[in-house]
C-alpha cells in the first residue's frame, strides 16, 4: 500500500524534526547538569510519539521507515559506513589543523568526561534516536512532500545539524553536517535503517567510548600508573 500525506504525517515531521532541537535548547537553558538523563529520555519520548502516529495515524508499520530484515548485507552496510564517516571527520579535522582553528573541544570534553555507563547510555541513544527520527521517519516523509527523496534527506540533515548546534561547537557542525548527508545516503541507496544505526553506533563508539579509553590507557602508562 502508498503511503498518503495525512494530518499525523504532518505532526509526525513536526516531533521528528524540530523536537530534538526543543529538546537541545531545553537542556542547553534550564540548570540540568551535562549529566542529567533528563533530555536523553525525552528523545525517547519522541520516538514512542512517532511510534504511534506511525501505527494509529498513519496505519503504516516500521517497513515504512527503513525497518527490514536484517540480513548480514545490513551489518557490512552498517560498519563501511562507521568507517567512511570516520574518514570524513578525520578529513575535516586535518583542514581545521592545517588552517589553525580552534574550539572543537567544546561538546566532545562534555561527552568524554561522563562514566562510561552514561557514555554508552549516549551512544545507545544517539545512534537509535536520531537515525529512527531524521533518516527513517524524517526523509520518508518528507519525499511525499518534495517528491524528491534527496531534497528529503538535504533537509532532514540540515535539521538534524541544527539539534547539534546547541552543545557543540560551531566548527563540529560541519562535520556533524557533512557525515549526516552520508547516513542519508546510506539509509538512500540501502532503504535499512538498521544499518544507519549500526554506522552511527560504530562512529560514536570509536569517538566517545573507544579513544578516550586509550588515551587514559596512554596517559596512565606515560606516568608509570
Amino acid at each position: 500500500m502508498k503511503l498518503e500525506m495525512n494530518f499525523w504525517t504532518l505532526i509526525g515531521l513536526g516531533i521528528a524534526l524540530v523536537g530534538p532541537s526543543i529538546i537541545a535548547l531545553y537542556k542547553k537553558r534550564s540548570s540540568l547538569g551535562f549529566d542529567s538523563l533528563i533530555p536523553k529520555f525525552l528523545l525517547w519520548v519522541l520516538v514512542i510519539l512517532i511510534s504511534l502516529i506511525l501505527f494509529n495515524g498513519e496505519n503504516e508499520n516500521l517497513q515504512s521507515i527503513g525497518f527490514n530484515k536484517i540480513t548480514l548485507r545490513t551489518f557490512y552496510i552498517g560498519i563501511i559506513g562507521g568507517i567512511g564517516m570516520m574518514i570524513i571527520m578525520a578529513i575535516v579535522q586535518m583542514i581545521f589543523r592545517k588552517q589553525k582553528a580552534s574550539g572543537g573541544e567544546y561538546g566532545y570534553k562534555d561527552i568524554t568526561s561522563l562514566s562510561f555507563n552514561r557514555r554508552v547510555f549516549s551512544v545507545i541513544t544517539a545512534s537509535i534516536v536520531e537515525e529512527f527520527l531524521f533518516r527513517g521517519y524524517a526523509i520518508e516523509r518528507l519525499a511525499l512532500i518534495t517528491s524528491n527523496i534527496w531534497i528529503a534527506a538535504l533537509i532532514s540533515t540540515l535539521f538534524f545539524t541544527i539539534a547539534h548546534a546547541f552543545s557543540w561547537s560551531i566548527r563540529h557542525l560541519i562535520p556533524v553536517f557533512l557525515t549526516g548527508l552520508f547516513l542519508a545516503s546510506i539509509y538512500i541507496m540501502e532503504r535499512d535503517i538498521i544499518a544507519c544505526i549500526i554506522a552511527h553506533f560504530f562512529l560514536d563508539s570509536v569517538a566517545f567510548l573507544l579513544m578516550p579509553y586509550l588515551i587514559e590507557k596512554k596517559n596512565k602508562s606515560a606516568s608509570g600508573i
